[in-house]
């Protein structure tokens, strides 16, 4: 096997980091201290036969996890004596790019978006606040990220759902809609609603929120799941616990960190304890704003609203590969009383560096919710009574017996 050691660049074969980096890539990349790596770095590592170039998607004191970007599955624990260097630029069709370039290319593309929505909606006295998204990470972190951000929640009072969508389509964004098998199932308005627009060949996302979207999104069974009544209380709740942040001498309406941490927990459980990455921005709001009060106050309020089933799990992961300082008090008060959670946690620990397909997502997240709901179990299992769920069901089983009609002409078996 070549020494890559000796080189200081190198040319990809294979898809796994697709579309971030292609096949026939040249990569350049330098060494690096151990201490010096990154959560979102992206190295060169040598295996037992070969080499690979992966980002870094999880890091401590004794190893780092890395994974592909178009892979669902990490990689092997990566030691100290495997990693040869870090990649920091690029040459694609004899063009070479940087990567902290190219991160702070589609940063500043997203942040002038961000602000020219910002101040539609504060100009037209619109209630809203952003859950997540570059403001929250530019104020936590104090740097660019160093990956390609996917998209920015907006929530938004519900009143309001026609009149947000009017200012989107005049400032020429347009209705992202996706093609799946829950299309057409359910006539009720959705909980969210995500309109985006392509700017100088990037493509900017706004998801728009009316509810804490921490349950199903395309079909309307929520209410088997979660109390109505107490999900219109919490969303009044988030919407008047808002606090305002400068970013780079431009205001911003976020959560407040309680609420913040809380949300995020929620958003966590809802991509279904999965993608590790989605902890670290809870790890900084805990280090940087939270006290015993703060964590005494977070207990109350995940009591409050029925949330502890949900969101006990995320606060073990950021003990556990944190080593966030969680109170023994706050964890016991909000632990869920049956044995299930120990299964659960030993399963989220096998699967949190791992990715799945929207429609794997989905069926997990059903399947979460019909355990961890804290509704009644006949409510609960009401929900194979309607209507949506059963055409479901049917078009399922009708994708399933399509594809064996087809693999048995294609094979004879």
């Amino acid at each position: 096997m070549i020494d890559l050691s000796k080189f200081d660049r190198i040319k990809t074969i294979g898809q796994s980091m697709f579309p971030f980096l292609q096949h026939g890539d040249v990569i350049y990349y330098r060494q690096i201290l151990y201490e010096d790596i990154k959560t979102n770095d992206i190295i060169v590592v040598k295996s037992r036969k070969s080499y690979f170039t992966h980002r870094v998607i999880f890091k401590n004191d004794d190893y780092i996890v890395t994974k592909g970007d178009n892979n669902p599955f990490p990689d092997r624990k990566v030691m100290r004596e495997q990693i040869v260097g870090k990649v920091y630029q690029i040459k694609r069709k004899g063009k070479v790019v940087r990567l902290v370039h190219l991160y702070l290319l589609q940063s500043i593309l997203y942040f002038k978006e961000i602000k020219l929505i910002n101040s539609f909606l504060r100009k037209n006295n619109f209630k809203f606040l952003f859950l997540k998204g570059l403001p929250l990470h530019l104020h936590y972190e104090k740097r660019h990220p160093q990956r390609i951000y996917a998209d920015c929640d907006v929530f938004v009072d519900k009143s309001e759902r026609n009149n947000i969508e009017n200012i989107f389509y005049k400032l020429g964004y347009k209705k992202l809609t996706e093609k799946s098998m829950m299309s057409g199932i359910s006539a009720n308005p959705k909980p969210e609603t995500n309109y985006y627009k392509v700017v100088n060949g990037v493509r900017v996302v706004f998801d728009v929120h009316f509810e804490p979207a921490f349950m199903m999104t395309k079909l309307y069974i929520n209410h088997r799941f979660y109390d109505l009544k107490l999900l219109n209380s919490l969303t009044g709740h988030l919407l008047k616990s808002r606090r305002e942040i400068k970013v780079n001498r431009n205001s911003f309406s976020i959560l407040k960190s309680v609420e913040l941490v809380a949300y995020l927990a929620l958003h966590f459980f809802h991509h279904n304890y999965r993608g590790i990455y989605r902890l670290e921005l809870i790890k900084e709001i805990i280090d940087k704003e939270f006290s015993s009060e703060k964590w005494r106050q977070l207990g109350k309020f995940i009591l409050q609203y029925k949330l502890q089933n949900f969101v006990f799990p995320v606060f073990i992961l950021l003990k556990d590969y944190y080593s966030v300082s969680v109170p023994r008090a706050f964890l016991s008060k909000i632990s869920p009383k049956h044995l299930f959670n120990v299964f659960l946690m030993s399963r989220i620990n096998s699967t949190v560096f791992t990715n799945q397909n929207r429609f794997q997502a989905g069926i997990e997240r059903f399947l979460l919710l019909l355990t961890l709901s804290p509704q009644p179990l006949y409510q609960r299992l009401m929900v194979f009574t309607d209507f949506a769920v059963v055409l479901l069901a049917l078009r399922l089983v009708y994708k399933y017996l399509l594809s064996r009609i087809k693999k048995i002409q294609l094979t004879g078996k």
